[in-house]
């Protein structure tokens, strides 16, 4: 569906609101990103469609960035999960940032982090 979105101009008709499709299939690309860092076809998507430039390019390069110092936890109660919590290096810009989601409109803080350090 991501080529087809960002390649095909039918899908400008197919979708009423395209902009907002797009913005979101892009946010939800990037989330999977994150997750799965090491997916080769992921990433194979994400080459092609930023190779081509245009709006998909735009989109995803509208993202901010924060690296953070993660630390893991084990949930007792819940076998599998985990939750994990970053700070940013005190007085850096990645603590700026982070300090200004506190305070962001929630369309603004749509962030992609770094794998924790």
């Amino acid at each position: 569906m991501v080529r087809f979105l960002f390649r095909d101009p039918a899908a400008r008709t197919l979708f009423v609101d395209w902009d907002t499709v797009a913005r979101d299939t892009v946010d939800a690309l990037r989330l999977a990103y994150g997750h799965e860092r090491r997916d080769p076809l992921i990433a194979a998507l994400i080459d092609e469609l930023g190779a081509e430039g245009g709006e998909f390019i735009v989109l995803w390069e509208r993202q901010g960035r924060i690296t953070l110092t993660c630390q893991t936890f084990e949930v007792r109660d819940a076998p599998g999960q985990s939750l994990v919590a970053g700070t940013a290096e005190p007085g850096s810009a990645d603590a700026y940032r982070l300090a200004l989601l506190r305070v962001a409109p929630p369309l603004d803080a749509r962030l992609a982090f770094t794998v924790c350090e």
